[in-house]
């Protein structure tokens, strides 16, 4: 699982990449939902700053994305960091769900 970014629209959108492999190598892929971020948080991530670091400072706090997560804080609670990535993981498992569909091959 790896966080990233992505511009859609003029608007910058947080997301989480997903990649599940088995023990021979096959492979499936998911993302996350997506979820806005404001400019000034932006601004700080394409100078090269991790969000994690980003959210830290914003809620003078240490380790936030292990607890909450940037989305978390953007919810107001409404969803955490987990939550997010549990639909890209599910969607992650769908190659090896449905191997007769996938040409036999996650």
């Amino acid at each position: 699982i790896e966080g990233g970014i992505i511009n859609l629209h003029g608007r910058w959108l947080s997301f989480g990449g997903v990649c599940l492999m088995d023990s021979s190598g096959r492979k499936g892929f998911g993302s996350s939902a997506m979820f806005e971020l404001p400019g000034s948080v932006v601004k700080e991530l394409l100078s090269g700053v991790e969000l994690g670091d980003v959210m830290d400072k914003i809620q003078n706090g240490h380790n936030t994305k292990q607890k909450h997560g940037a989305v978390g804080f953007f919810t107001k609670g409404r969803i955490d960091r987990k939550k997010l990535y549990e639909s890209g993981i599910i969607s992650a498992l769908i190659p090896f769900l449905n191997t007769e569909l996938f040409d036999g091959r996650p």
